[in-house]
């Protein structure tokens, strides 16, 4: 068998197209590619369908990688998507801003949103700007020593129902939900570019965002959703 580590597979799904991508991991070439249109003008995804063209493609990608598929990341265009900010703010008495000040800002914003949107799922955390005494970076300066700081973050979350569905679908066919990724976040990242859907999809999750923080498991591997930080900082 081939090493499953070889492959990527994102599955991008909306009301009116379901596709389905394979990627090999070390030059990006796609070596597996299928769309579904859905004829009607769908009010929601219809999890139904999803499932019956998950069922279609199984086959193919696993002759493909001479592997199972075990693992798939999922690009979700959906109307309920949640997007929200918030703006934190530290008085730092001429002191240069750390990384541990960082953090805590960045956990407290995230406590924040888990309280006021307890039925949804953080899927993106993104900074927007720093404020050093007024002054706006979309960069983290280093060294930069300020009296009052702020950090405007944005939030990108979905239903836990909506997650819970679709794990429900991966889970009877032996399939992990790696990350879920926002369509419309990667669309309006790329909105300069020719990409398709998967391909800037794939380009999000592999950190093109620097000032998007990466969040990965609280536990292992079984769990779908992501829950706290790394890499931030290295």
């Amino acid at each position: 068998m081939i090493n499953e580590n070889y492959f990527e597979t994102y599955f991008y799904l909306s009301r009116n197209e379901l596709i389905i991508s394979v990627f090999q991991k070390n030059n990006s070439i796609k070596i597996y590619d299928k769309a579904l249109k859905n004829e009607n003008n769908l009010k929601d995804i219809d999890y139904s369908k999803v499932e019956i063209f998950l069922e279609e493609n199984i086959i193919q990608i696993e002759k493909i990688n001479k592997n199972f598929l075990n693992e798939i990341y999922l690009v979700v265009e959906h109307k309920e998507s949640l997007h929200t900010g918030i703006s934190l703010k530290i008085n730092n008495d001429r002191n240069i801003i750390t990384e541990k000040d960082i953090n805590y800002l960045l956990k407290d914003a995230k406590q924040q949103i888990r309280q006021n949107y307890f039925n949804r799922s953080i899927i993106h955390m993104i900074i927007e700007s720093y404020l050093f005494d007024g002054v706006k970076y979309t960069y983290l300066p280093k060294e930069q020593n300020c009296s009052n700081f702020c950090l405007d973050i944005k939030f990108i979350c979905i239903s836990k129902k909506m997650i819970k569905e679709l794990e429900l679908i991966f889970q009877r066919h032996h399939i992990f939900i790696g990350k879920i990724i926002c369509a419309n976040y990667a669309k309006d990242f790329f909105s300069k570019e020719t990409l398709d859907i998967c391909t800037m999809a794939r380009n999000i999750h592999g950190g093109c965002n620097e000032n998007e923080i990466i969040l990965i498991p609280k536990t292992s591997k079984k769990k779908a959703i992501f829950e706290r930080f790394f890499h931030f900082f290295s």
